[in-house]
């Protein structure tokens, strides 16, 4: 499977940056690419003063317009961008699918603004054709159960957009914690990391895409606006590590409760699993 990081170079217009995604969305598409990972926010900008004035309905109409596309293009997206329900405002991460499907929209669990972002409290599992896949947003990083529980559950990758913090004694950190996502858990990882500049100012770049050996296949520079593209094989995948932890007797009870809650926020997962064969097909 094919897939890119896009360093995006957004604007205070989320209309502007739906039409940008979507003219990236029909190069990638053109140039083999499954699945497109765009940064944290990176619709809606992660700038405070920018995210105070959007209303949901301006959010809702540009993520809209990104999904039909991904319908009429034929390719998968996962978009950053900040959105309302009930009244709240909360740090979202939206997949698409190539039929044009918002397949699973996740919400960052440990925010750094508490005074722009509400919590989440929901763990992620989901497909992309037919390889499960899981998904945090950037400071979830630091709490490795939010890929470990799906993982579990049969997740062979993960997805990570971030807009870390451009201090560059920080750059070293961030690098080794993704990687050892990868590692601990033996999957792939996508990860996209907002470019230096942008409406937000963005962050420092070095989006990466890692193989389940900690093997990195492609890496960005700091600059905004780069796109990297790697395959990866998910059937190259294995949850062994996780397993193994999770059969430890004085652990055991902590990892199944994870599953259950995980089951339990992803009913629509776990009931087409249920209607499955046995045994996936291999994947891509």
């Amino acid at each position: 499977m094919q897939v890119a990081c896009v360093q995006f170079e957004n604007t205070a217009d989320v209309v502007e940056n739906a039409r940008r995604m979507i003219a990236i969305l029909e190069d990638e598409s053109a140039a083999g690419t499954r699945l497109v990972v765009f940064p944290e926010c990176s619709l809606s900008t992660y700038r405070s003063q920018v995210v105070r004035t959007l209303t949901a309905g301006q959010i809702d109409v540009a993520l809209e317009t990104v999904r039909e596309a991904c319908g009429r293009i034929g390719i998968y997206a996962v978009v950053g961008s900040a959105y309302l329900e009930n009244g709240k405002r909360y740090n979202g991460a939206f997949v698409f699918g190539p039929d044009g499907r918002l397949v699973k929209r996740y919400t960052k669990m440990h925010v750094v603004k508490p005074d722009l972002f509400e919590e989440g409290d929901a763990p992620a599992i989901f497909r992309i054709d037919d390889v499960p896949c899981t998904i945090m947003i950037c400071h979830d990083e630091r709490y490795p159960e939010i890929f470990r529980i799906p993982v579990l559950a049969g997740a062979k990758v993960g997805i990570y957009i971030s807009c870390e913090s451009k201090t560059q004694e920080k750059w070293d950190n961030y690098r080794c914690q993704v990687i050892g996502r990868a590692v601990e858990n033996q999957i792939s990882v996508i990860h996209c990391n907002s470019g230096d500049g942008g409406a937000d100012e963005g962050s420092h770049g070095h989006s990466r895409i890692i193989a389940p050996n900690g093997k990195v296949l492609a890496e960005a520079s700091t600059a905004v606006g780069q796109v990297i593209r790697a395959t990866i094989h998910p059937k190259e995948s294995s949850s062994r590590h996780a397993q193994r932890g999770a059969a430890k007797s004085s652990l055991s009870g902590f990892w199944q409760e994870g599953l259950r809650v995980l089951r339990e926020q992803n009913p629509e997962y776990f009931k087409a699993a249920a209607t499955r064969p046995a045994a996936d097909p291999p994947a891509r």
